[in-house]
């Protein structure tokens, strides 16, 4: 496994240390599921008439506020 040098948003660590505390769930194992699923996303499911890097884009504005 490699390791990524990633920071996540204020709002992205509360939520993965929510998930991980109520679940009981490795905080890394709940970063890697989250990042698989939007990856899966990004792969193939993006809403009609946005382009990835539109989609990304947007949805890294939404990360961060």
């Amino acid at each position: 496994m490699r390791q990524l040098p990633v920071r996540f948003a204020d709002k992205q660590w509360l939520q993965i240390k929510d998930v991980s505390e109520k679940n009981n769930i490795d905080q890394s194992q709940v970063a890697r599921a989250a990042m698989q699923l939007g990856l899966e996303i990004l792969r193939g499911d993006i809403p009609k008439g946005f382009e990835v890097n539109e989609y990304v884009v947007i949805n890294n504005l939404k990360a961060l506020n």
